[in-house]
C-alpha cells in the first residue's frame, strides 16, 4: 500500500512550485516571497501532522518488518576467514612510546600471532593515562598576549543588525548549490531588502 497525499498537500505543493517558478525566473514580487515563504512552513505543518499517526500505525509498522525481513547482499557474500576488509596481513614492528611518532624497527610481523603481539605495544600506549595538562597553564598563556578591549568585546557580543544581514544577503556569491532550505543564493541577494527583517527576527 502507498501512502496518499492529502487534497491540501497537493494543493500546496502546487502553489510552492507555482512561485518557485516565479522566484527563478525573477519575476516574483515582494508579496510572493512572503507567500512562498508562508505556504513552505505550512507545508512542513500540514507534514508533521500527517505523518505522526501514520508513524503509528499498523501499515507502517508492517512496512519496516517487511523491509527488515528482505536480505541483503551482505547477509549472501561468502564470508572469507582472511578478507582484507577485517584482517591485517603484515604489520611493522616498532617502539610506540609516542603512538604519534613510532620508531619503526626495520622488521615485519606476518604471522597472525605475532601479528597480534606487535599490536600490543601500540594500543597499550594509545589507552595509557596521559598526565593531565595544569588547567592554570593554557589561562596563563593567555593572560600574556594581548587583550580584546571591553568596547571590542561588546561590539562582539551584540545582537546582528538588519544592516549587516542585508550586506551579507547582497554579497552571497551565485552560482553556488542551495543549502538545507533549498532556497538558491540568487534569491537572498535579490530579495535582501525584503527578507531581512524576517531573517533578523529568527
Amino acid at each position: 500500500m502507498k501512502r496518499t497525499e492529502s487534497a491540501e498537500q497537493r494543493q500546496i505543493k502546487l502553489k510552492i512550485s507555482t512561485l518557485k517558478a516565479l522566484i527563478d525566473q525573477g519575476q516574483a514580487l515582494p508579496d510572493d516571497v512572503t507567500e512562498y515563504l508562508e505556504a513552505r512552513e505550512e507545508q512542513r505543518r500540514i507534514t508533521r501532522e500527517e505523518l505522526t499517526p501514520y508513524f503509528a500505525s499498523e501499515e507502517f509498522s508492517l512496512k519496516q518488518g517487511a523491509a527488515h525481513d528482505t536480505g541483503s547482499a551482505a547477509f549472501y557474500r561468502p564470508y572469507t576467514p582472511k578478507g582484507s576488509n577485517h584482517w591485517i596481513n603484515e604489520i611493522f614492528h616498532a617502539d610506540w612510546t609516542d603512538p604519534s611518532n613510532p620508531k619503526k624497527t626495520g622488521t615485519t610481523a606476518t604471522d597472525p600471532s605475532k601479528i597480534s603481539a606487535a599490536l600490543t605495544p601500540f594500543y597499550s600506549s594509545l589507552y595509557a593515562q596521559k598526565p593531565s595538562i595544569n588547567p592554570e597553564r593554557p589561562l596563563a598563556t593567555l593572560e600574556s598576549g594581548n587583550r580584546v578591549l571591553p568596547t571590542t568585546a561588546a561590539k562582539c557580543g551584540a545582537p546582528i543588525s538588519a544592516g549587516e544581514i542585508q550586506d551579507t544577503c547582497d554579497m552571497l556569491p551565485t552560482g553556488k548549490s542551495p543549502g538545507p532550505d533549498l532556497i538558491p543564493n540568487a534569491f537572498y541577494k535579490i530579495f535582501s531588502a525584503k527578507i531581512t527583517p524576517i531573517l533578523e527576527r529568527w
